[in-house]
């Protein structure tokens, strides 16, 4: 589970980024604002797609947790002196473990 929603979170991010930067343009100060600001949009959304598909199962035993936030510092947020952000993260649980055997798909 955490697998995938690595994978998934990455391939958002990685397609975020190649939408909207190119090796050709500079990226602005407000640009990467607004880049930030959705990438943490689609951190909730996807908070909420998980918590819809909990939802959805007939396994009541399924739940969502949140865990503590997770930095994000990345490199141009430092180059342009942004402060850090707290990305909100959470775990699938089943029962009182981490449920690892559940497959979600979220996006095409």
């Amino acid at each position: 589970m955490h697998v995938l929603l690595l994978d998934w979170l990455s391939s958002c991010y990685d397609r975020l980024m190649q939408e909207r930067i190119n090796d050709d343009s500079q990226l602005s100060l407000a640009d990467l604002v607004n880049l930030i600001d959705n990438w943490m949009d689609r951190l909730s959304q996807l908070r909420q797609s998980v918590a819809r598909w909990i939802e959805e199962r007939a396994d009541q035993d399924l739940r969502l947790e949140d865990a503590p936030a997770v930095p994000m510092r990345e490199h141009l947020m430092q180059q342009y002196s942004i402060p850090d952000r707290s990305m909100p993260a959470f775990k699938v649980m089943k029962g009182d473990q981490v449920n690892k055997k559940s497959k979600i798909s979220l996006c095409s």
